[in-house]
């Protein structure tokens, strides 16, 4: 590629030789008057090595202004009043055109490297430049340092398509400082905690900058800028930013409450001449387990041949639940449950499962089943199971096993929940449902539990352990003068035999609840009768309490 280092007040800034309009009336030249005077632009001329024509008057006259941009546009954009550039091109712009019908002999050329040619009136030649032809459709090739040479260095593709009568895309600023890089460090915040951050400052102008003012905030009125409510943090970077230098700043936000929020970094630099690249934004989640309490409250995962598995989940809290921002998955595969905003409303039951071949099998109600394609296939031994949010932060979680069926059943038994707000985690409260499944209704082994009142009781008491379904396990319920404790739950008999060991320094919040199946140490039903039971609590004093 061959360049005259040609050096004059009037030099070429930029070539649309491909726009993405119409080829005969899209192209367009610009130039710069880099002197110290104006310029008149009569008898110049411009053009490609095979044919050149007069620049004339498209209005605004032919006057260039010492420090204005020119930009020549093709006839057929006046003629056609298309306006292809009346968006880019601004007021202070000097709009010129050329006498011929098309720059060149037939236009600038999309497949061959041509020279563009500027002559002044008494015919000198004052610039020259060959484009190349690596641009799609609709970028300009723009000079990058004005007022260095043509050779092709100093020229390269349009970041922004083009930017016909302004500054180039390419060209530096004298004092310019950029975020090149604003991210979040934390992939599922959750509320309550910390968020941490990440910013990357970047000297991309001509001269070495330093103090630079940092300021993180929450885009609350999304107007990009950071007021003074919104502000999270204000810092200074004292460090020296040599040309090209950058610097990585890292902190955190803490305490962000529920819901989406634009977190925005702004960076603020004295003398500073390009404000579109000071601020930048970022949208973020942050999500609460603790806000929602969806569960799984059974399970099939063996079913009757040519039968659908499922899982049945239910809202145990008091606020609706959007079923669009809930995920479910096993140790392999993760669905989204509703594809649309579905609400699962308080003490509602909804079945998930993968075919509706699932309503051949029970007599359910629509808006009782959700069909997800892709749902996962349930081992028939040990699985994990999880329901997460928007985010994918765990809202429940359990790794079943065929042992908590607790007696052997027949295949087409789900496992039920004792009651749905019991911990899912433990074995001991599930088991296999005696009704063969529940879908979509309450759960055959359900366990009624009443508010505590006491220190420590059973709820059934007395129960009856016989597998029937009905009072089949009880709940020992207790509460600790304490946040936190240890406790030891051992079950005797009326001549001080240990029957079962049912809690082992178990770590309980203030508040606990556990379940007895009626059976001993060896997994033997007990015979009727009367048991006694011994708590032991241990706090964090190391003071011992027995009731």
């Amino acid at each position: 590629m061959a360049c005259l280092s040609i050096y004059g007040q009037v030099i070429l800034t930029e070539v649309m030789f491909d726009p993405s309009g119409p080829e005969g009336s899209a192209e367009y030249i610009e130039i710069y008057n880099a002197g110290f005077s104006s310029i008149n632009l009569f008898g110049w001329e411009v053009g490609d090595q095979s044919s050149l024509d007069e620049i004339v008057d498209a209005g605004d006259g032919l006057e260039l202004s010492t420090g204005q941009y020119a930009i020549i546009l093709d006839p057929d954009d006046f003629e056609q009043q298309a306006g292809y550039y009346d968006d880019l091109i601004p007021a202070d712009a000097l709009i010129l055109t050329i006498a011929g019908n098309t720059f060149g002999s037939r236009g600038l050329s999309n497949s061959t490297e041509e020279t563009v040619i500027l002559l002044n009136d008494v015919g000198d030649t004052v610039q020259v430049y060959q484009y190349s032809l690596d641009n799609v459709p609709g970028s300009s090739d723009e000079k990058i340092e004005l007022l260095a040479t043509n050779w092709p260095e100093n020229w390269g593709n349009s970041t922004v398509g083009g930017t016909p009568g302004q500054r180039n895309s390419l060209t530096r600023y004298e004092t310019d400082v950029a975020i090149c890089r604003w991210q979040l460090l934390d992939r599922a915040p959750v509320a309550g905690g910390s968020l941490r951050w990440e910013v990357c400052l970047k000297n991309t102008g001509r001269l070495m900058v330093e103090a630079v003012a940092l300021t993180v905030f929450s885009d609350d009125d999304g107007n990009g800028l950071p007021e003074p409510a919104e502000i999270y943090e204000e810092r200074i970077i004292s460090d020296a930013l040599a040309v090209d230098d950058s610097i990585i700043v890292t902190g955190q936000i803490s305490v962000l409450p529920y819901g989406a929020w634009s977190l925005g970094v702004a960076a603020t630099l004295a003398g500073d001449e390009n404000a579109e690249n000071d601020v930048d934004t970022i949208t973020v989640f942050v999500d609460d387990p603790q806000r929602w309490d969806i569960v799984i409250n059974e399970i099939m995962f063996e079913p009757l041949p040519g039968t659908e598995e499922w899982i049945e989940i239910y809202n145990a809290g008091d606020q609706p639940i959007d079923l669009n921002t809930i995920y479910f998955a096993d140790v392999r595969d993760t669905i989204r449950i509703s594809q649309t905003s579905r609400l699962l409303n308080p003490d509602q039951y909804l079945v998930l499962a993968g075919d509706s071949a699932i309503f051949q099998q029970f007599m359910l109600e629509a808006q009782k089943v959700a069909i997800s394609e892709g749902f996962p296939t349930l081992n028939n031994d040990v699985d994990d199971l999880t329901l997460l949010g928007p985010t994918l932060v765990p809202y429940d979680y359990l790794r079943y096993s065929d042992l908590w069926y607790r007696r052997d059943v027949e295949a087409g038994t789900s496992v039920e929940k004792l009651n749905p707000q019991f911990e899912g985690r433990l074995a001991d409260n599930w088991a296999g449902s005696v009704a063969g499944a529940t879908p979509g209704a309450r759960n055959s082994i359900y366990l009624e539990t009443v508010p505590l009142e006491t220190d420590a009781f059973f709820e059934p008491n007395p129960f009856s352990p016989d597998g029937d379904g009905y009072d089949d396990f009880t709940a020992l319920q207790f509460r600790v003068d304490s946040e936190t404790a240890f406790v030891n739950a051992r079950i005797f008999d009326l001549r001080g035999r240990l029957i079962r060991h049912l809690l082992s320094a178990e770590a309980v919040a203030a508040n606990g609840r556990y379940i007895w199946d009626g059976r001993d140490e060896h997994g033997r039903t007990v015979r009727i009768g009367a048991y006694i039971l011994l708590l032991e609590f241990l706090n964090p004093d190391k003071a011992l309490y027995r009731t």
